[in-house]
């Protein structure tokens, strides 16, 4: 929604040029909350010199609504330099089964979140298993959500950790000691589009198992070290295969080492030129 600022200013500075860096995916706006972002878009889009897209997925959909503007994809990789190689390295290596086991879900609890299936998840976990601890952040106006938070927080007050808004490097320390993340998608929600999400990379980066339900970009290059469901896929099922992965400490180590593998693959010093490249032409032009 700052685009109507851009446009104005620009009537104001001719000269001026507009990169929009558009991180979301827009394509699918049935639900009211996306008209909005669409119609900004189209008042716009003449006005519009650059866009940045999320995926290489997006840049003909983006080309269709942006005719005009040089387009470019540049993925949600994470900065590889927030994070200590040799603190995750040695996780993964004393990882054994009496050690602590870390989950962990930063981010959106509301909106196409499935913030239920992460809690039902989180209280089977912590029952089965006394040495789960299970970390959230994030903000959240669901009444019934904080409920079900309050029952966990007193039910289990030493391993169950609500943290409301966290801090970015409070972020990083956490997840870094991490062992099992989580994405969640609702199944019925209107946004269910092909997405490449910074949390599943940074799970990556961090040697972290990331456990998503999702439409992944990336989904058969992460299938050794995560597990993936699709939109269909049961909740039992999903509650299932995870409770079992947790009772599994030589499998769990595996798999982080695979993340933590896999991780260079996925930063943002792979793909940060393209945002010079697309100035350049921008200013070629």
């Amino acid at each position: 929604f700052l685009l109507p600022l851009a446009t104005r200013l620009k009537k104001k500075i001719p000269n001026a040029k507009i990169v929009y860096d558009r991180h979301e995916v827009w394509e699918k706006f049935y639900a009211k909350i996306f008209n909005g972002a669409r119609i900004a878009e189209k008042l716009a889009q003449r006005n519009i010199d650059g866009v940045v897209t999320i995926s290489d997925e997006y840049l003909e959909s983006c080309k269709v609504f942006f005719p005009d503007s040089i387009i470019t994809a540049v993925p949600n990789f994470p900065e590889i330099s927030d994070y200590s190689d040799e603190k995750i390295s040695q996780k993964i290596k004393m990882f054994e089964d009496d050690s602590k086991i870390y989950l962990v879900y930063f981010g959106a609890l509301g909106f196409e979140r499935d913030t239920d299936l992460l809690l039902r998840i989180g209280s089977q976990v912590l029952h089965r298993y006394p040495n789960a601890f299970f970390f959230i952040g994030g903000k959240m106006s669901d009444s019934d959500l904080q409920e079900k938070i309050m029952i966990l927080s007193q039910a289990f007050p030493e391993r169950f950790n609500y943290l409301g808004y966290v801090p970015r490097e409070n972020v990083l320390e956490i997840t870094q000691n991490s062992h099992i993340g989580f994405l969640f998608i609702k199944p019925d929600t209107h946004y269910w589009v092909k997405c490449s999400p910074n949390k599943i990379f940074e799970y990556l980066a961090c040697g972290v198992i990331p456990i998503l339900r999702a439409d992944c970009e990336s989904a058969s290059e992460l299938a050794s070290c995560s597990l993936i469901f699709d939109r269909e896929t049961p909740d039992e099922e999903i509650i299932n295969e995870v409770m079992e992965l947790v009772g599994q400490k030589h499998r769990m180590k595996t798999m982080m080492r695979k993340a933590f593998e896999l991780h260079n693959k996925y930063t943002f010093n792979n793909v940060k030129s393209r945002y010079l490249q697309l100035y350049q032409k921008i200013y070629n032009n």
